[in-house]
């Protein structure tokens, strides 16, 4: 099977929104884990660079999540030279032996959903001062769906509307937008049964590297 060249770096988490709607990644209808899973990490907060002149700016905000207000992060990215992009709201959730960032759609990139909101997830690590963020595989996902082995029901999502996949299809819903149609606990136990395999998560290109300042001050952005 062929791999989907879905990568990114580490922290630039603004891709994630634009990926999830192009097809590159797996979202769901409903959270990827409950709010009694919902954890904080200090480590996380302050400024994580992800390229020479882009960084990642991470700070605590209350997040709505799930139908409940919890505590999370805004992250914003950020580059010299640039405009901020849209900034991202999201929590982290210590679901069996990892970490989990989740992240909801906002109402911009809702084209290819239907207009409903949905979650997006990558796992964490944190490593003194490396930031990993990797992504839920789509090839991995597409691998135990022609097993019969995935044991999560989905729909196939597009501008147009919803559909069923097909099995004679080249690829998974024909690179647009899965949709993850299973309830919270469904989606819970699915990161629990699998969390021993390294394929799950596709690895990030490259780890953030925490910094004390930005590249570039105020005056050298948009």
């Amino acid at each position: 099977m062929e791999t989907r060249k879905c990568t990114l770096a580490a922290a630039a988490l603004v891709l994630i929104l634009a990926l999830a709607v192009s097809g590159c990644f797996v979202v769901a209808l409903s959270p990827w884990f409950g709010t009694e899973a919902v954890v904080t990490d200090k480590g996380f907060e302050g400024l994580w660079k992800t390229d020479d002149d882009e960084w990642l700016e991470v700070t605590p905000a209350d997040v709505e999540y799930g139908g409940s207000t919890v505590k999370g992060y805004k992250l914003q990215y950020r580059s010299c030279g640039r405009k901020d992009e849209p900034a991202l709201f999201g929590v982290i959730g210590q679901v069996g032996k990892h970490r989990y960032m989740s992240y909801v759609s906002p109402e911009d990139d809702m084209d290819k959903l239907q207009g409903i909101p949905a979650f997006m997830l990558t796992r964490l690590s944190i490593d003194g001062d490396l930031l990993m963020l990797g992504h839920l595989s789509r090839t991995y996902v597409e691998e135990l769906w022609r097993k019969r082995m995935l044991g999560l029901s989905f729909v196939c999502s597009d501008k147009n509307g919803v559909r069923q996949p097909s099995r004679g299809e080249a690829r998974l819903c024909d690179d647009d937008v899965v949709l993850l149609t299973e309830d919270r606990a469904a989606l819970q136990d699915f990161l629990v049964r699998n969390q021993d395999d390294a394929s799950l998560f596709d690895k990030p290109e490259k780890p953030a590297v925490r910094i004390t300042e930005p590249p570039c001050g105020k005056e050298d952005r948009k």
